[in-house]
Parts: structure tokens; C-alpha cells; sequence
């Protein structure tokens, strides 16, 4: 722990600290709550020193885009390996920058309404003929692995989101093309991923949650 001397001799980083917070938008108030609020402190410093994440508000999520999608991270080889191998075979490169997400901004886009043949793939035209940006695999990846799916249980509780498929990031074996997608099983109490073939129709009803594009 820093003694008085040494915590005072950085008055000037104090007063840089102020400088900063002003200029992100702070007031004299937060100021205040931050200075009254120790727990709140003790959070912020194990950021500094430890890397350790906190959250300011529900619906945002940071996302990891350091390490390439691990598909099999997640889901199971099947016993026709060479059948079923997965790859990547088309990516919305605009989702690839997004290293945090406000899902208080995103909005959703749903999959019906074009009839009994309307399927993943034509879902997925209608989507980018929208020219928004789709949600991807890394995306899925830090909304499965959160503790307590957090963001998952935001949406589903404040805007009755129980499905959503992330068709930024689209996956290609020997038959077929493949979307990731999760759901929330009302009997079993909990969030499911699982993929479906973009040629289903049963699967690709479900809503998409996209961003706009900032102008």
C-alpha cells in the first residue's frame, strides 16, 4: 500500500485524472459518488492492476477479437468428420471491428413473413440488403461464455428476445451452409446453442439482432 508521502507527491496525476474526467463527460456529481463509493473504487483499481472487467451497465458487453473463433470450442465433431468439417465461408468484416457492443443499440430484424419457402438463405439476403451490420460467431462467443449468459438474460427480460442466430458469421461443410443460433428452452429454464442449415426453414423465422451502420 502507497503512504501518504508517496500518494501525494502524485497530486499532478490526480489533477490529470480530473482533466480526463471532465473531458469524458463527468460531473462534479459522479465525482462525488465515485469519491463516497469505496466498493466502487476497489472495482475500478483491480481493473488497473488486474485486467479484471466491470460492468457499468446492463446490455454492454466487450468483445474478445484477439483469437480467431474456435467452432469446435463449442460444438462436437461429428462422427462423419470429413463429412462435416467446418469452415468459414463468408464473414461480415464490419462485425470484425466491433470490440464492444451496446445492445441497448442494436435492434431486431425478424425472419418471417416471406411465405413457407422463406429460408436462411433468403433471410440472410434480406439482411443484407439492409445494409446493417450482423451479428457474428465472436459475438456468440461472448455472449455464451459471460458468466450467467448476463447479457442473454437482459434481452430476454427486457425485450422478450428468446432466439437469435448470428449470421455474420456463416459456416460451410460437404452439405451445406450453416448458421450458429441460440434459444431459450422454456422447459428446461436456460440458453441453448445449437447451428441450423441455411436451407431450414423452422430456424430462420427467429429474429435477427443487428447494428446500423454509423453514418
Amino acid at each position: 500500500m502507497a503512504n501518504n508521502d508517496e500518494f501525494l507527491s502524485g497530486v499532478g496525476l490526480v489533477h490529470e485524472f480530473a482533466l480526463t474526467a471532465r473531458r469524458t463527460g463527468w460531473s462534479n456529481r459522479d465525482l462525488a459518488k465515485l469519491a463516497q463509493n469505496a466498493g466502487l473504487c476497489q472495482k475500478i483499481l483491480s481493473v488497473i492492476r488486474e485486467g479484471a472487467e466491470v460492468r457499468f451497465k446492463p446490455g454492454y458487453l466487450a468483445i474478445d477479437r484477439t483469437k480467431p473463433f474456435d467452432f469446435y470450442k463449442y460444438f462436437n465433431r461429428h462422427p462423419r468428420e470429413a463429412e462435416f468439417e467446418i469452415s468459414v465461408d463468408e464473414q461480415d468484416e464490419r462485425a470484425t471491428k466491433l470490440t464492444e457492443i451496446d445492445f441497448s443499440m442494436a435492434r431486431i430484424e425478424m425472419g418471417g413473413g416471406y411465405g413457407p419457402s422463406f429460408g436462411g438463405s433468403l433471410k440472410l439476403y434480406h439482411l443484407k440488403q439492409l445494409h446493417c451490420i450482423l451479428f457474428d460467431a465472436k459475438i456468440f462467443e461472448a455472449l455464451w461464455d459471460e458468466p450467467g449468459h448476463a447479457t442473454l438474460e437482459w434481452l430476454r427480460l427486457k425485450s422478450g428476445i428468446t432466439y437469435l442466430d448470428f449470421l455474420g458469421t456463416i459456416f460451410r461443410s460437404a452439405i451445406g451452409r450453416w448458421a450458429i443460433y441460440l434459444f431459450w428452452d422454456e422447459r428446461e429454464h436456460q440458453w441453448v446453442k445449437n447451428c441450423y442449415d441455411l436451407m431450414s426453414h423452422e430456424f430462420s423465422r427467429g429474429p435477427s439482432l443487428v447494428l446500423d451502420i454509423p453514418a
